[in-house]
């Protein structure tokens, strides 16, 4: 194997064995202080469920008796009482569900018991609505409660049984004993109540509350058995109280009295007080022993974590120190022996300095021999170096000396040809210059050519277009002359247009004003006749009933003026407005006929311009022509200067390429010259 292959990890393995064994073994411990603490979370669990259980007991246990009271006075008293119970009874019962159905792992028995509460709780809700609808008689009521708290008290009963810590087994049977007590002390308070309410008593009553005092007398005997003395103390003391006394007095008087006789004793109010007081101081007690049993539980809880704790320190602090003591072990025996291996294998290999290692001779009898041979073995290895470095010095001087021969040798050849290569790659390269330059020369004639015939073909091209548009011009000023004299025509007829239209706006304006006189003339008349009217109003008034038609008249007509008088002052300023309006109109159409004048005066103008325009352009498309004629002449003669150059650039590049040719080759003459001497100066 890979891993044992060395004498440290062989050792190791012999050391780490029973290392191996005592961990199995500490984990073993540790596993069983977890299963044992796992043990005390499901008992803390439990001592939890009984004691939300013993809480739900208290109060279904009063709501037990308040159901009674209330079916007992068939409903007209103890409403509010049972209902505020119920509350406190449903406060109790939350979270009672959950902390049942996290109670599991303890066995089909004490999941029966489990169960049984379980559907006993789902029925509580159906008899509290038979209670409120008074569909039960009150002793079913207290047989249900009854019931119900018996399931309650046998889960705490099965409790004991399940719980593997003795100590906590013990305290949950003497709880169980507890609330079975204080359960037969309820059934009691109620029983009494219905005799002393009677106040006879009959022979199944007095079995039932002498069953009831049995009970009570064997659960108290079974608490005191189990229970610490400061817990039997603290029942003790409830059963000291007065309320407790008084009971147990009334108890004693109803057992010695004779069936069938009446009680000297018949408050039944009194009597419940007393036993209410009683339970109460019992449930004291309770709380106590409910206390003590949780910090008994969390106390063994502490005690198995700190244990759990403990084992896994301490196991893990005893497994790191075997572990270091194999590695010291392991250590202090394979070391010397690493060592040598070290040194052996640098002398094996040659290393530098290998020869001057210190072996240890140290260790058993065994180590040291080993220790002396590798030192014979390291002597000898040195020695043999010795030998070889002798021989390798008188070789390194005869190699000196040949090689300083051979370096003579080329240094007198580099001298001789070396001049030669050196004259021939000066000419060809002077050569390749003067082609490179002859070569730039032609390269420059010929783009200058190509450009200069390119700027006269250009400009031939543009004297052609300038001809061109010249001639379109001539045309475009001969058109503007028409053009010219047209607009000249035309404004001198809107001139006379012009004149006309302010002629006749003038006569329209004379009309206007004549409209005006004659709407005065009717406004004058309107007003006369509302005079009138008013008048022939005044004159009928004064006729009476006899003028009353005529009144009606005059003042129709009286309206009929005013109608018109109206009309004839919107006429009038409407014929103000056309009035006004015509003056404006007259102004503008003189200052139109003015303005058109003008336009025909520089028509005129520009039509002279036209005509000298025109002969200046024939001008300008004669002289282009002859432009263009001479442009083309000078664009033949570059022609040829181009292709003289080209043929000057073609034979340059000749000569170029062979300059190159001459370069490459006194190049490789000069490399292969450095390479034979290179060649022999590394011999």
């Amino acid at each position: 194997m890979t891993v044992l292959s060395s004498l440290r990890a062989r050792i190791l393995a012999v050391a780490l064995a029973p290392c191996l064994a005592f961990a199995g073994a500490a984990w073993w411990a540790v596993s069983d202080q977890w299963a044992r603490r796992a043990e005390m979370d499901r008992v803390e669990n439990l001592v939890g469920l009984a004691s939300r259980i013993s809480a739900f007991v208290h109060e279904a246990q009063r709501e037990r008796g308040a159901s009674s009271l209330f079916l007992g006075a068939k409903g007209a008293q103890f409403g509010p009482e049972l209902a505020a119970q119920r509350s406190r009874t449903d406060a109790a019962l939350a979270g009672l569900p959950d902390a049942m159905a996290a109670a599991t792992g303890f066995g089909p028995a004490f999941a029966a018991r489990a169960d049984g509460l379980s559907k006993a709780l789902a029925g509580l809700a159906a008899q509290r609505r038979a209670v409120d609808a008074l569909g039960v008689s009150a002793p079913q009521a207290v047989s249900f409660y009854t019931g119900l708290i018996g399931e309650g008290l046998g889960v705490v009963r099965a409790m004991g049984g399940v719980i593997g810590e003795a100590g906590i087994a013990g305290r949950a049977n003497a709880y169980a004993a507890f609330l079975a007590l204080k359960e037969a002390a309820g059934q009691e308070r109620a029983a009494a109540s219905a005799v002393f309410a009677s106040g006879t008593l009959d022979l199944p009553a007095t079995r039932r509350l002498t069953t009831l005092s049995a009970d009570q007398a064997t659960y108290g005997a079974l608490f005191r058995a189990g229970a610490s003395d400061g817990q039997a103390a603290l029942l003790d003391a409830a059963e000291a109280t007065e309320p407790a006394r008084e009971v147990a007095r009334l108890r004693k008087a109803v057992q010695e009295t004779m069936p069938g006789t009446t009680l000297a004793f018949r408050d039944a109010p009194a009597w419940f007080r007393l036993a209410t007081q009683r339970i109460d101081a019992l449930k004291g007690v309770e709380d106590r022993l409910t206390a003590d049993l949780v910090a008994a539980a969390d106390a063994v809880r502490a005690r198995a974590d700190r244990m759990l704790a403990v084992w896994i320190a301490g196991g893990l602090a005893l497994f790191a120190l075997s572990v270091g003591f194999a590695f010291w072990l392991g250590t202090a025996i394979a070391r010397p022996l690493v060592r040598m291996a070290r040194v052996l294998t640098a002398i094996g290999r040659d290393e530098p300095g290998a020869a001057e290692l210190a072996i240890p001779a140290g260790g058993p009898r065994e180590v040291r021999a080993i220790a002396a041979a590798a030192v014979t073995f390291r002597d000898s290895v040195a020695e043999r170096r010795l030998a070889r470095a002798e021989q390798q010095r008188l070789a390194a001087e005869n190699a000196a000396a040949q090689r300083a021969a051979a370096l003579s040798l080329a240094d007198s050849f580099e001298r001789q040809v070396g001049g030669i290569v050196e004259a021939v790659s000066a000419a060809a390269e002077q050569l390749e210059a003067s082609a490179h330059g002859m070569a730039r020369a032609a390269q420059d004639t010929t783009d200058l050519s190509r450009a200069v015939t390119g700027a006269a073909d250009s400009a031939a091209r543009s004297a052609d277009t300038v001809a061109a548009a010249t001639e379109e011009l001539t045309a475009s000023v001969r058109e503007i002359g028409v053009q010219v004299g047209a607009s000249a025509d035309l404004a001198a007829s809107a001139t006379r247009d012009a004149d006309g239209m302010a002629g006749e706006v003038r006569r329209l304006a004379q009309a206007a004003g004549n409209i005006g006189a004659i709407v005065a003339m009717i406004s004058d008349i309107a007003g006369q006749t509302n005079l009138l009217a008013l008048n022939a109003t005044i004159e009928a008034a004064r006729a009476g009933e006899a003028g009353r038609g005529f009144a009606v008249v005059a003042s129709e007509v009286k309206e009929l003026a005013g109608q018109t008088a109206k009309a004839t002052e919107e006429i009038a300023a409407k014929v103000a407005e056309i009035t006004g309006s015509t003056e404006a109109s007259v102004r503008s159409i003189g200052g139109i006929t003015e303005v058109i004048r003008t336009l025909a005066r520089i028509g005129g103008e520009i039509a002279a311009m036209v005509e000298q325009q025109g002969a200046a352009t024939a001008e300008i498309a004669r002289t282009t022509g002859q432009t263009s004629q001479d442009t083309r002449a000078v664009s033949g003669h570059i022609a040829g200067v181009g292709e003289a150059a080209d043929m000057a650039s073609h034979g340059s590049s000749q000569v170029l390429d062979a300059a190159s040719d001459l370069a490459r080759q006194a190049s490789a003459l000069r490399g292969a010259v450095g390479d034979f001497l290179a060649n022999v100066r590394a011999a």
